[in-house]
C-alpha cells in the first residue's frame, strides 16, 4: 500500500514539474520580449523540499518543549510538597503541633483540595512522629509503591 502511494505521489509530482516547466518556459519568453529581469520561479520539488525542511524544524522544536509540558509530573510533586510542607510549618506555628493526619491542612479550603495527591493521583505518605515532634512526607512516584527509585521527598 505504501508503495503504491509513492508511486502515486511521484506521478503527481512529475506532472506539476511538466507544467512548472511549461509556465517557467512561458515566462522566460515574455520576460526576454519584454527586456524584463528573470523572476525566481521554485519549482514543485524545491517546494517540497522547503516544506519538509520547515517540517522538521518545528518537529525538532516541538518535542523538547512537549516533552516539558507533558512531563513534568516530578517537578509539579515537588512543588505539591513545598507548599505541604509550608502548611504544615504554618499548623505548627498556629496549634503548637504538627497535624496527625495530612487532610487536616485543607481545612475546607478548595484551593487546597488536592494537596494530598501527588502529580499521578497517589496519596503522599505522612507519618506525624510524636515524640520528636516531626513528621515524614513522601510521594510514591510513578510507580505508585512507597520505598523505591522514584519516590520523591
Amino acid at each position: 500500500m505504501l508503495d503504491l502511494l509513492c508511486y502515486l505521489g511521484s506521478i503527481i509530482l512529475d506532472i506539476l514539474e511538466f507544467f512548472f516547466q511549461r509556465k517557467k518556459r512561458k515566462r522566460r519568453k515574455y520576460e526576454e520580449k519584454h527586456g524584463l529581469p528573470k523572476k525566481k520561479m521554485t519549482s514543485p520539488k524545491e517546494r517540497l523540499l522547503i516544506i519538509l525542511g520547515i517540517s522538521v524544524l518545528v518537529f525538532l522544536i516541538l518535542i523538547p518543549i512537549t516533552k516539558g509540558v507533558f512531563n513534568n509530573h516530578n517537578r509539579n510533586t515537588v512543588d505539591k510538597i513545598g507548599r505541604i510542607k509550608v502548611l504544615l510549618e504554618r499548623e505548627k506555628e498556629f496549634l503548637g503541633d504538627y497535624p496527625v493526619e495530612l487532610k487536616q491542612i485543607i481545612r475546607g479550603n478548595p484551593i487546597n483540595s488536592d494537596l494530598t495527591e501527588d502529580s499521578w493521583g497517589n496519596e503522599f505518605k505522612y507519618q506525624f512522629n510524636d515524640k520528636e515532634k516531626s513528621y515524614l512526607l513522601v510521594s510514591s512516584g510513578k510507580d505508585g509503591k512507597f520505598d523505591t527509585e522514584d519516590d520523591i521527598k
